[in-house]
């Protein structure tokens, strides 16, 4: 990807990264800051860290999405992360977000990764389905009732 297609993605991840935190309960400023964190330790300025991984999802030479994956943080070099996946709208229900996850399994196998891990919001359905149906297992759950 080119720096200009990078920083595109970085603005959108960040926008609907915000956007889920804040719809899970998080203030904006909390919300913010915590994406801005996270993308100055895997993107310092602006480029991926070392080991972490943006490729365009194309089909037909037309970009229809993004996937970023790279280390878990704070964990063995062996375990993965899928930070990111992204679907254009218009692309989605087709399958190829199933194909995206069959193609990066085998990238992190060939990385010598032993586990993909990932987080998804409660609130997308859509995603959770597609995870579990992947084989993908839940390792914690966090909950809220609102008072």
């Amino acid at each position: 990807m080119s720096d200009e297609e990078i920083d595109a993605y970085l603005r959108r991840s960040r926008t609907d990264y915000v956007r889920e935190l804040v719809a899970s309960g998080m203030s904006e400023a909390a919300a913010a800051a915590r994406a801005d964190d996270q993308q100055r330790q895997a993107f310092p300025d602006g480029r991926a860290a070392p080991g972490h991984h943006v490729r365009a999802v194309v089909e037909n030479e037309h970009t229809i999405g993004y996937v970023w994956y790279g280390p878990e943080a704070d964990a063995s070099h062996d375990r993965w992360w899928l930070w990111d996946i992204w679907v254009n709208e218009s692309e989605r229900g087709r399958g190829v977000g199933r194909e995206v996850l069959v193609v990066l399994e085998a990238e992190v196998r060939r990385l010598l990764g032993a586990s993909l891990g990932l987080s998804v919001f409660g609130s997308n359905e859509t995603a959770r389905r597609l995870y579990e149906r992947s084989g993908y297992e839940v390792v914690s759950v966090r909950m809220r009732k609102l008072l």
